[in-house]
């Protein structure tokens, strides 16, 4: 009987919910005229698809339980103000984009004592508490910057005075598009922090990123395995084996141009996360002295067809 009833509620809810059920066309924060709710993709939609999968089957030997609430208190943090903030990159795969249709319908199977939502303006009730929200942060990216055997892209790119010239040249100085949408209400230094959070460089993700950015079909890259205690003098010395370039004519930079210094710099400090790509210039050697004066000795030899005459006494 309780199977039969969990198949019927199942099998209605997946009806009415399917876009929902498969997270399709979400709305998103600051694109709609209406209020969006908010859920925990990990603490209800998982557990709640979960069930209704197990329960629709035609011959279900196990049915996962449903949830019992919405559980939106997990957005909480202990003040009672939210924890996760929809406008940081990671947080918005943790959350849930729920329509105000979609909201109601679930209130229907699913009690909830609380309500999530982000306005068209971007603001937040309850509001993002910023200090639990920043030590959050502060504590998954140290949580990221410990890491063992993890990989680097090392990229081969052209040095910075031939690769001025080609940008001089195609006139790649165009900045990219903004979107137009609302301003955030978040603060610019709550921002800052979530931005080195997400990349590791605190860079904008905004800002125009030159065309050494871009890995360019042919382009020499290689790959190293590292640990986030590894210094960048060590990092050079492991690129000096795979690249034969002598680690004082490296210069290491992020792909928004922050340089690498401090041969004792260990990856954590630098702030280098697991994966990350990393762009190498190599000094290029200069046109030697040598060479230069045998071009000029070349020049001002006489011409064979003046040995003999008066002429040459003239130099």
């Amino acid at each position: 009987v309780l199977k039969q009833h969990y198949y019927e509620s199942a099998t209605n809810q997946k009806k009415i919910l399917s876009d929902l059920y498969s997270l399709r066309n979400r709305p998103q924060p600051g694109r709609t005229e209406d209020n969006i709710f908010l859920l925990h993709k990990q603490h209800f939609h998982q557990p709640w698809s979960s069930f209704l999968k197990t329960a629709t089957r035609k011959d279900p030997a196990t049915v996962a339980e449903p949830p019992s609430t919405l559980k939106v208190d997990t957005l909480l943090c202990v003040h009672g103000l939210l924890h996760y903030s929809p406008e940081y990159d990671e947080d918005h795969a943790r959350l849930v984009m729920v329509t105000r249709q979609e909201w109601e319908t679930l209130t229907n199977f699913y009690a909830s004592d609380l309500e999530v939502t982000v306005a068209p303006d971007l603001s937040t009730s309850p509001q993002l508490c910023q200090s639990c929200f920043a030590a959050r942060l502060e504590n998954e990216q140290k949580e990221k910057l410990n890491y063992d055997r993890a990989r680097l892209n090392i990229r081969l790119v052209p040095s910075a005075s031939s690769l001025d010239d080609q940008e001089s040249d195609s006139g790649s100085s165009r900045k990219r598009p903004r979107m137009d949408g609302p301003s955030s209400p978040i603060p610019p230094e709550l921002k800052k922090v979530m931005k080195t959070a997400t990349n590791g460089s605190g860079a904008a993700q905004d800002v125009r990123r030159s065309a050494r950015t871009r890995k360019v079909p042919g382009q020499k890259e290689v790959h190293v395995t590292v640990s986030s205690s590894l210094t960048l003098r060590e990092l050079k010395q492991m690129i000096t084996g795979q690249l034969a370039v002598a680690p004082f004519d490296q210069h290491l930079s992020t792909l928004d141009g922050k340089e690498l210094n401090g041969d004792f710099n260990t990856l954590s400090s630098l702030g280098i996360l697991p994966n990350t790509t990393l762009l190498l210039q190599v000094d290029e050697p200069k046109e030697s002295f040598d060479d230069t004066s045998e071009g000029f000795s070349q020049r001002t030899e006489p011409e064979a067809g003046f040995k003999g005459t008066g002429l040459l006494h003239a130099y």
